[in-house]
């Protein structure tokens, strides 16, 4: 039987569609190491953004945490209005309000409230933030943030030593 010819006299491949071992072993080598790339990535990307710590001293404030129980219960106990506000000023910085009144509406005043202000994603950015008393029961402080988006935001009011409220919310600054 004669092969077929082209125009040019040569002879045609008849594997032109014939999937051979040269081309097998490309594609399992190129998917292996599209695979090892993305994974290369991944690893690098969530080594360099995360510290591995969520709480430096993670066993010693578990084993404090009936403590923790335990305050959470009188400040419940303590049924006070806290109110929490914040917004960003003209002048770019974040300001912080909070208002603080006792179960029968009364301002709560001689505290010392302080802001934990945390970025989720990098613990570099933590800020810490006393809010000075300016009127009865009325605390305000601003603060310079160096980035906009989501942040941590917990307050702390203190009695002489004694932490006697703590709330934590997430806010966005714009």
């Amino acid at each position: 039987m004669a092969s077929p010819m082209s125009e040019g006299g040569t002879s045609i491949d008849r594997q032109a569609g014939k999937v051979t071992g040269r081309h097998v072993l490309i594609w399992f080598v190129g998917f292996f190491a599209v695979v090892f790339t993305v994974n290369g990535i991944m690893t690098y990307l969530a080594i360099s953004t995360f510290s591995g710590l969520d709480v430096p001293d993670a066993y010693v404030r578990g084993r404090s945490y009936g403590d923790e129980i335990a305050a959470a219960a009188a400040q419940n106990k303590r049924a006070w209005n806290v109110d929490l506000s914040h917004r960003l000023a003209a002048n770019g910085e974040l300001e912080l309000v909070v208002t603080a009144k006792d179960a029968s509406g009364q301002s709560v005043a001689g505290l010392r409230v302080e802001a934990l202000i945390k970025r989720p994603t990098r613990a570099a950015h933590d800020t810490n933030v006393r809010l000075r008393e300016i009127g009865s029961g009325l605390y305000r402080e601003s603060v310079q943030l160096p980035h906009s988006g989501q942040w941590l935001l917990e307050i702390n009011a203190f009695r002489g030593p004694t932490r006697v409220y703590r709330t934590k919310d997430r806010i966005t600054v714009k």
